[in-house]
């Protein structure tokens, strides 16, 4: 109903709220009957609404009826049930679950009395006598191709076919006709999230309703979150929250199980979102030659087996990683630029963490100015605990700023790793590519002479590159690590800073 009518709307509302025992054609309204009550009152013009699998509802009340009549004055504008509001909360208004109200379509009544919804080209639906819409059967007995006017608020009508006229763009009864409406309803669109765990597997969470918990074992697949698109045109996601799964209806806590993340098709393929960045999910196009198809937007949840996994989307869940002092299980969702980040290496410290790689790079890894202590080792990763394994993983361009040597100090600079127990255990499917650039700065209150003699190998006392696991002792591409896990493109900067003098 068009805006400009709202008061006349809601006065006939209010009207409607005093009738409501006696909308229905027969009903009593104390000694009175519905027709006697309309009839008293000049209300000779009835509407039926057929709400085809709905429910007519007042306030918090809802009635099942398949069909509502209502009684209007002649020459007067028809009331849409499905959209009426009196105040912020609507006072009538029509309920269908899992589907939207588009509004109300003209429509005749058959040989049986139930009624055919016809549309613009002369086909129709047959509805059945409880209201609810067959899309198979037809007239003709073949399949109904409903046109883009089934948006509208009624058809373009017939300005010969009886019961209604038209004033101003709104619908007007006539005097002793009765018009016939039944509700459109398009499906609403849900976004389904769906159990990921791998085929034939199965986890345990306890799920809590009200002060009763129970152990629940789900199933690769189950649906255990939907939330609806209702009049939205979009949803915002957050990957890398867990899911509350309110379609179990309670309160979960899983038990043998970690979440990872969301992705758009099952076993870890196509993350929802690459980054740090929520999803937005638009809602699909509705076909409206096919008004029951299945919109639903799918969207697996995958969890891995254990409590130890973590999914790794960000630059800061990948520099948390680094700083995990635990035994945990990575899992790289997606891959992960770091530029525009500082990261702070592990140094000398265990790294007792294994990182599934999922095929994704970590790339332009920058490590900010470092000053060590004598002694302390530079490092990213830090010294490989032994059973830590690094698998299908590429780390592409690292720069170390700046590490800057005092005097006497000893620094072996390692880049990723302090130390690796056994190289063929812990990486497989590893690899590492493009710019590898270390810049070392020599500090000192002597002149400068006393380290012309710097070069890009071992310096004793001063800066050493040995056991790097990324060039070794002379940081050159003939070291046993570049020739294992060393990409194509891979490239190696040793620059040695200009002497500097320590300022008191």
């Amino acid at each position: 109903m068009k805006a400009k009518f709202k008061p006349l709307i809601i006065l006939i509302a209010v009207f409607i709220c005093s009738l409501i025992a006696g909308v229905a054609a027969g009903c009593a309204i104390g000694e009175e009957t519905a027709q006697d009550f309309a009839d008293k009152r000049g209300l000779t013009c009835p509407v039926t609404y057929y709400i085809n699998g709905g429910n007519f509802t007042l306030g918090q009340d809802v009635e099942d009826y398949s069909y509502k009549t209502i009684y209007y004055a002649p020459n007067t504008p028809i009331l849409n049930i499905g959209v009426v509001e009196t105040t912020s909360t609507p006072v009538i208004w029509l309920r269908r679950t899992g589907y939207l109200f588009l509004g109300w379509r003209y429509c005749l009544l058959d040989e049986d009395g139930n009624p055919v919804l016809t549309d613009m080209d002369g086909n129709s639906i047959k509805y059945l006598s409880n209201g609810t819409a067959d899309m198979t059967e037809t007239k003709n007995g073949m399949e109904v191709q409903l046109p883009e006017s089934r948006k509208k608020f009624l058809a373009t009508p017939d300005p010969d076919q009886p019961g209604y006229a038209f004033d101003n763009g709104n619908v007007v009864v006539k005097e002793n006709q009765h018009l016939f409406l039944v509700a459109d309803w398009i499906k609403d669109v849900e976004i389904q999230y769906i159990l990921d765990i791998g085929e034939n597997n199965k986890m345990t969470i306890d799920l809590t309703k009200g002060e009763t918990t129970e152990e629940v074992e789900l199933n690769n697949g189950d649906v255990i979150e939907t939330v609806s698109f209702g009049k939205s045109d979009s949803k915002t996601i957050d990957p890398s929250n867990a899911i509350t799964y309110n379609a179990l209806d309670g309160t979960v806590k899983v038990k043998s199980h970690s979440y990872i993340s969301l992705y758009l098709e099952p076993n870890g393929v196509k993350p929802i979102i690459k980054g740090n960045e929520n999803a937005t999910i638009p809602k699909p196009e509705a076909d409206l030659s096919k008004p029951d198809e299945d919109r639903n937007i799918k969207i697996y949840a995958r969890f891995f087996e254990g409590t130890n996994w973590k999914g790794v989307r960000t630059v800061s869940e990948f520099a948390g990683m680094l700083r995990d002092t635990g035994s945990n299980k990575y899992f790289i969702v997606n891959d992960i630029n770091c530029a525009g980040t500082n990261i702070s290496p592990k140094g000398g410290d265990v790294f007792s963490n294994s990182i599934y790689g999922n095929g994704c790079t970590i790339s332009n890894i920058k490590v900010g100015q470092r000053t060590p202590s004598n002694a302390s080792d530079v490092s990213l990763f830090g010294n490989l605990d032994a059973g830590v394994k690094i698998e299908d993983l590429t780390i592409e361009n690292v720069e170390y700023e700046k590490v800057t040597i005092r005097k006497g100090n000893t620094v072996p600079v390692h880049v990723l790793f302090a130390s690796v127990a056994d190289k063929s255990e812990t990486f497989t499917n590893f690899k590492v590519d493009g710019t590898i650039k270390v810049t070392v700065e020599r500090v000192d209150k002597e002149n400068k002479s006393a380290i012309d003699n710097i070069t890009e190998q071992e310096i004793a006392g001063i800066f050493v590159a040995s056991d790097s696991w990324l060039g070794g002792d002379s940081f050159s591409t003939n070291d046993e690590f570049i020739r294992l896990y060393g990409g194509d493109k891979l490239t190696l900067e040793l620059k040695i800073d200009e002497y500097s003098v320590q300022e008191d």
